[in-house]
């Protein structure tokens, strides 16, 4: 084994261990950013509404061959908006949002009938439009 008294063989090493440690923080950091947007689905029979904050997408998937529109209502803060699927079963909805990083949204799925509420999800809560955290209750839905 060669000795590491020699200076270039000592600066080799040290230049070799800082290229590896740079390349793990490197993964570790990327790792966490794609880790830190969660996706948020809320479903109910018929209908499941999904929020993307990598690129403010909302998603309505029609789950259901029951005849009924599937329809998420959202909330940016000044009152609910419907978006309706009526696709058919396995269909899917796309609203592309432009969100602030301050903003927040809340979501509900449901399954309509002519302009009726037939089943109806839980509420998704606000959500950070930057990862998906939840931020608190929202109000209940009124249509």
């Amino acid at each position: 084994m060669r000795s590491l008294t020699n200076g270039r063989s000592r600066a080799r090493l040290l230049a070799g261990l800082a290229s590896f440690a740079l390349a793990i923080g490197f993964s570790v950091a990327a790792a966490s950013a794609a880790q830190a947007a969660t996706t948020v689905c809320v479903d109910s029979t018929g209908a499941e509404v999904c929020f993307v904050p990598n690129g403010d997408h909302l998603y309505v998937y029609d789950t259901d061959a029951d005849g009924m529109a599937a329809t998420g209502f959202y909330n940016l803060g000044s009152g609910w908006i419907r978006f309706e699927n009526n696709g058919g079963a396995g269909s899917r909805a796309h609203r592309d949002l432009t969100l602030t990083a301050d903003s927040v949204i809340c979501f509900v799925a449901t399954a309509t009938e002519h302009d009726e509420i037939i089943t109806q999800s839980e509420s998704s809560g606000w959500r950070s439009a930057v990862d998906g955290s939840y931020r608190g209750s929202c109000p209940e839905l009124t249509w």
